[in-house]
């Protein structure tokens, strides 16, 4: 059996996490076992279904906070259990590759990097540029403790590795995978959600992210206002938490909005709120290639998103790309001219393009086989 250690996930449901966790789910349980180290004293919110997937999970000092006892911490884990075979971490980032270096030192694993974003996320000015710093004084030694590079498009790899093959080692795309089935478009759930959350005759607006600055909530509550002033029917779910969450509320409050929009917080049924809803919307500064697109479709979902969206995202009709340069006002025409069409099962376009958990489960495994 091979053993893989997990790192560089939060402690909450987001699209990396659900992307990991559903490879967890579906691959091969006599041949590969995940165990996750996470940089965070808070409860696991998918702790169970890693137990349950026979796992084992390690709790380490978040760097920010002391990168000696960081360091300290993962010696440890690596002293006891040097028997891994992959060292799995996700990243956007050469910042921090203390990992790397403890897991090369104490153990004969491979090192997987597995790149999902274009771009560093942190807010503050101080802190990306520390980052900033650490990435270009890192990567040299970064790639040469990368055994295999995984990216979730081409932008995400591009970013990361350069836009050609290093050290002739290929980036492989692995495809940010859903179970295409859970998500097929069913009228029967969407009207039970809708009755359960007041969305009868409501035109629903639903965007799921986690609420920090590269997810662009101050523009979408823009949009939105501009969208409320022509449709008084209008209502707007955000899915998702984070660290700008009451700064959004404040803006909802200002913008008297706070009767039109749900804060939904982190969710696991986010199959059924997109049935419940009308509009997917995505005003994003950057994205590797977010996973609630791929879901979104899956569902039927007629989706505007904007441009830093990878087209790699586009697999339906159903996709329709907007710039931030546009203003909220024409972003919000756009999204009231998408209103009408028809929801459709869109299961086989999702397979055919290789987003299917299955195929790309499949790809994984013979790829660690190698």
């Amino acid at each position: 059996m091979k053993r893989i250690l997990v790192s560089g996930l939060s402690t909450q449901y987001g699209g990396i996490e659900s992307i990991i966790i559903n490879i967890v789910k579906h691959i091969d349980k006599r041949k590969y076992k995940f165990d996750f180290v996470f940089s965070s004293e808070d409860k696991c919110k998918f702790e169970n279904v890693i137990e349950e997937h026979g796992g084992e999970i390690y709790r380490v000092t978040p760097w920010g906070k002391n990168p000696i006892k960081y360091t300290r911490d993962l010696k440890s884990i690596f002293s006891n259990n040097s028997n891994y075979d992959f060292i799995w971490v996700n990243t956007s980032s050469a910042s921090i590759i203390a990992l790397q270096k403890l897991a090369s030192k104490y153990t004969n694993a491979k090192i997987i990097v597995h790149s999902h974003g274009t771009s560093f996320e942190t807010a503050g000015f101080f802190k990306r540029n520390l980052l900033l710093m650490l990435h270009k004084l890192n990567y040299k030694k970064f790639i040469k403790l990368t055994d295999l590079k995984f990216a979730c498009s081409i932008d995400a790899s591009s970013w990361l590795f350069g836009k050609q093959k290093t050290n002739g080692q290929k980036v492989h795309i692995i495809k940010n995978a859903i179970e295409s089935k859970k998500y097929i478009y069913n009228a029967d759930m969407r009207n039970k959600y809708r009755q359960e959350y007041g969305l009868v005759n409501k035109f629903v607006i639903i965007h799921v992210g986690r609420i920090t600055k590269v997810k662009n909530h101050s523009f979408l509550i823009e949009v939105f206002n501009e969208i409320s002033k022509r449709n008084s029917n209008s209502l707007l779910m955000i899915v998702g938490d984070g660290d700008l969450e009451q700064n959004t509320r404040n803006k909802v409050k200002t913008l008297n909005l706070e009767d039109k929009i749900m804060f939904m917080g982190p969710r696991d049924d986010i199959a059924n709120l997109l049935q419940a809803a009308d509009i997917f919307v995505l005003p994003s500064l950057s994205e590797g290639l977010p996973l609630v697109t791929i879901e979104a479709q899956a569902s039927g979902l007629k989706s505007i998103v904007s441009s830093v969206v990878p087209l790699e995202a586009q697999i339906t009709d159903l996709v329709e790309y907007c710039t931030l340069e546009q203003s909220a006002e024409t972003w919000a025409k756009n999204i009231l001219k998408s209103k009408s069409y028809e929801r459709r099962d869109t299961s086989k376009e999702i397979e055919n393009a290789g987003f299917d958990i299955k195929n790309v489960v499949k790809e994984i495994e013979d790829l660690l086989l190698k």
